[in-house]
């Protein structure tokens, strides 16, 4: 069986998960999701990336800090499990905060880890276009990109994928509600 790295967007999969959660009962485990997505495209799990940053914390706030300790309790988790964690930042604009980074990280583990793992299939859980040269890169040199996204076929909104993503993947999955249960 081919083996496949997992890439996955966790900005991204926050969303999708509040959409699922109409009773707050859902709680997801990146290995078992990571799992179900590989075999369901005949595919033994290699590795599992995970993107983020971590949460703002202004300088007085106990409630940032005790975010931010939460935080960091979970990512210890994900690297004890076996997880490449790899996180960007939080830059506040305004009144908006906005993650810094975390694209670039995404973008240079399509470019560089299949190479380096030697392996020839990659699934990404997310719906930013900004991925697509990356993606058509490595496409170039024989490596198969399986997007997992989720679309809810409303014009404008949070959850469209652009086209161009979508066509530059070899497949690309419906994520469901299914996929985060365990």
């Amino acid at each position: 069986m081919e083996e496949t790295l997992v890439l996955i967007d966790n900005a991204f999969l926050k969303l999708i998960s509040k959409e699922f959660n109409e009773n707050n009962n859902i709680r997801y485990n990146l290995i078992n999701l990571s799992q179900k997505i590989s075999s369901q495209l005949n595919l033994s799990l290699k590795k599992t990336y995970f993107f983020d940053a971590p949460p703002f914390v202004s300088q007085n706030s106990t409630e940032d800090k005790l975010r931010k300790s939460k935080f960091d309790k979970f990512i210890d988790f994900l690297k004890n499990s076996g997880i490449v964690v790899k996180l960007g930042r939080l830059q506040k604009i305004g009144n908006q905060f906005t993650q810094k980074g975390v694209d670039t990280q995404i973008t240079m583990t399509l470019l560089i880890d299949p190479f380096l793992e030697n392996t020839e299939n990659i699934i990404i859980i997310t719906s930013d276009s900004d991925f697509v040269p990356a993606i058509d890169y490595i496409k170039s040199k024989q490596k198969k990109v399986y997007l997992f996204c989720y679309n809810d076929y409303k014009r404008n909104s949070r959850f469209s994928t652009a086209n161009q993503l979508r066509s530059v993947c070899n497949r690309v999955i419906q994520l469901k509600k299914e996929h985060l249960l365990y």
